[in-house]
């Protein structure tokens, strides 16, 4: 079974967005995948903004496995570096430290992170590989942007190796 899903206030979901919401809406979602079936059996897999959802998500739930793709280190850390200038912390409405949130998984956690990224700096997802965690698997990809990676033959092997 595969589940995609806009979170409130983006794409075609309505509400509003917080991260409260955000966080009650998908742990709602995972009960209802657990109904039909074992954590044993469920990979999260998380892409850029949703990095921090499925980090979370994972950290209160056991999954077998979680996928992150073009991760952060903390929304804050992203917004630093692409807005210097601006008090950003006082501007964030969710935040979702992630950096907070991987030291509480147990399971697997593959990290795929191209280095020409221009959205999510590879410099904020290394931080994540920096924290040293035995259960952590950080793919670089070279010369992967933020919205390319599914062209690169490294994201295929690791992928492969996840299914």
């Amino acid at each position: 079974m595969f589940i995609k899903l806009d979170y409130r206030g983006f794409g075609k979901s309505t509400g509003k967005r917080s991260q409260k919401a955000i966080k009650r809406d998908l742990q709602l979602v995972h009960n209802k995948v657990k109904d039909q079936t074992t954590e044993d059996r469920i990979i999260l897999y998380g892409r850029s903004l949703g990095t921090g959802i499925a980090f979370y998500l994972a950290s209160k739930n056991n999954p077998k496995q979680l996928v992150l793709e073009t991760p952060y280190y903390s929304i804050l850390d992203v917004a630093k570096s692409r807005f210097p200038v601006f008090p950003v912390k006082r501007l964030l409405i969710i935040q979702f430290p992630t950096f907070k949130y991987l030291p509480k998984i147990n399971n697997s956690v593959t990290i795929l992170h191209g280095t020409d990224d221009s959205l999510v700096p590879y410099s904020s997802g290394k931080k994540l590989d920096e924290l040293a965690l035995k259960n952590v698997n950080f793919v670089t990809i070279k010369d992967g942007g933020h919205n390319n990676l599914i062209e690169f033959k490294e994201y295929h092997k690791a992928i492969k190796s996840i299914l």
